[in-house]
């Protein structure tokens, strides 16, 4: 069922292609990459650093870690290959299950949602800044398909392992905060 549904949907994305359209995805496609991601990463780390909240940086910094080794260990594991429903347009030697551009995206991406709305609160615009910021995340998961080099499902995967992901380290972070509280009130 799946496979069909891969197949069904990521035709539908080759019906759409075009020379301008695959200009646009490839630059969409980039800003999932691993360049990007980690150049954006450290900026961040450097921006929150500054606001003297060394432990919020690291935090930060280890979060997006964390899902990048989460993505590599998922695709070793389950070693999906690539689609061979039509040609790439772009070339890719990983695996495929889950999308690292879409979950790397997903995780750099709504962290900086989490900050837009922990460091902005009167900013009145902070909406428009956070879902601009979710509506790329979708577009480089789309991008993936339209270039041939993720099926559907792996980029499904690959969003709903980025959230599961964040959710992770936040209910883990509670965790440790009410342990932290409740040795203090021994």
């Amino acid at each position: 069922m799946v496979l069909v549904l891969d197949q069904q949907i990521a035709n539908l994305f080759y019906s759409w292609r075009s020379p301008i359209l695959t200009g646009i995805m490839i630059f969409i496609t980039n800003l999932g990459s691993t360049l990007i991601i980690v150049v954006l990463g450290l900026v961040i780390f450097w921006l929150i650093s500054r606001r003297d909240l060394k432990k919020e940086a690291w935090r930060f910094l280890m979060t997006l870690s964390g899902g990048a080794i989460m993505n590599n260990l998922l695709k070793e594991i389950i070693k999906r290959p690539r689609p061979l429903l039509i040609s790439p347009l772009v070339n890719e030697t990983t695996y495929s299950f889950p999308s690292g551009h879409t979950m790397n995206a997903t995780v750099l991406y709504l962290l900086i949602v989490f900050y837009i709305f922990k460091f902005l609160k009167g900013n009145r615009f902070k909406w428009v800044y956070a879902s601009s910021l979710m509506c790329l995340v979708v577009l480089i998961g789309m991008s993936r398909i339209y270039l041939g080099v993720h099926s559907p499902s792996d980029v499904v995967a690959g969003f709903l392992a980025g959230v599961l992901w964040l959710i992770t380290v936040v209910l883990v972070e509670k965790l440790m905060t009410l342990a932290k509280k409740r040795r203090s009130v021994k």
